[in-house]
């Protein structure tokens, strides 16, 4: 009996390393997905009462940021024990003020930055002034011109924001230098599946979480309509781009909305990765699998664990669908925006 329970011991672990494998395919890498490991709640915020559409969270420290897109202030703070902090970024055009927050939270030199797509501006908004109803911007609100044509930004370093790349260069990444205003486009986009896709309409099929890792050697993106994983070095060369056994690619149309020409989504349109955050050792992507014919919506309750050299690690299970989620330093604590309910809750990993 017991060289049989080793026996299966050995499967196990051999049928485990087959799945994590990677193999090339094309102009990317496979992995096969294992079986979901299940996770408990351990705790639901109170504070999720006081907010009225979540969208996406960030933590520094013992602080939890939130973007509540639907409030007068869109970013609302609260320590990880459930006590409420403050807000700020109000609504509006003028000078530290958002209009359309766009992406997630970074922070940098002592300030929370958020971008604003619409303004295209980042701004940035003093730590040590987050106990005030009065907080305030820095001067240092970056207004970029109409060159610059990127979201879902990141600091790489003191100069350096590195977002998607969403102009009409034939590139995966955008870096600005704040100093001198250089725009440098990098990374390899994923190929066109037609030659007469316009490069505007490609891009936006492609859509995808971007995050900088904490050590900032490297970029991660979780594509949004595809089960695609991109990582990249800091200077934009490539690592890996990996995809799962589910191998989907965006599917949608070319259309008209009477200007022109946009990417047209349909039924069969599926989601893939709804959101991603990072450790200095792994990378955490939502992942949905849903068509919009089941919801318009982006939802979902698997995460799928990588590190940063593209080797799946793990399929976790979150008890409901959920639309956003952010990781402690010590990959301990995960912490979730669930779908519908707008809860903020605390898992034990």
């Amino acid at each position: 009996m017991k060289s049989i329970r080793n026996l299966l011991a050995i499967l196990l672990v051999f049928f485990i390393a087959i799945s994590c494998t990677k193999t090339k395919v094309d102009w990317y890498e496979k992995v096969n997905l294992t079986t979901t490991t299940k996770i408990n709640k351990v705790a639901t915020l109170k504070s999720s009462d006081s907010l009225s559409n979540p969208e996406k969270l960030k933590k520094l420290g013992a602080k939890l940021f939130i973007i509540d897109s639907k409030s007068n202030k869109v970013i609302k703070a609260f320590t990880t024990d459930d006590t409420y902090i403050g807000s700020f970024g109000m609504k509006g055009k003028g000078p530290g003020e958002i209009l359309s927050p766009f992406g997630s939270l970074d922070f940098h030199n002592d300030k929370v930055w958020i971008f604003d797509g619409t303004l295209n501006k980042y701004l940035g908004f003093q730590q040590d002034s987050i106990g005030s109803n009065d907080y305030k911007p820095t001067e240092n609100e970056l207004f970029f011109d109409s060159k610059v044509m990127f979201y879902e930004l990141g600091w790489l370093d003191a100069e350096t924001i590195v977002g998607l790349d969403v102009s009409e260069a034939n590139n995966r990444l955008l870096f600005y230098n704040i100093t001198t205003k250089q725009i440098t486009n990098k990374g390899s986009l994923p190929p066109l599946p037609k030659n007469n896709i316009p490069i505007s309409i490609h891009k936006q099929s492609f859509m995808a979480t971007l995050k900088v890792k904490p050590d900032k050697n490297k970029i991660a993106l979780a594509n949004l309509y595809a089960d695609l994983i991109e990582i990249y070095n800091k200077d934009g060369s490539d690592v890996v781009k990996v995809k799962t056994n589910l191998d989907f690619l965006p599917k949608y149309e070319l259309a008209n909305n009477g200007y022109q020409t946009v990417m047209g989504q349909g039924g069969d349109t599926k989601f893939g990765y709804i959101d991603m955050c990072v450790s200095d050792a792994k990378i955490y992507a939502l992942f949905s699998g849903k068509t919009r014919a089941v919801s318009p919506f982006a939802f979902g309750k698997t995460i799928h664990v990588f590190d940063w050299k593209g080797t799946l690690l793990d399929v976790i299970e979150l008890e409901k669908e959920s639309i956003a989620i952010e990781i402690d330093t010590d990959d301990k604590n995960l912490f979730v925006i669930e779908f519908g309910n707008a809860n903020v809750v605390q898992y034990k990993l």
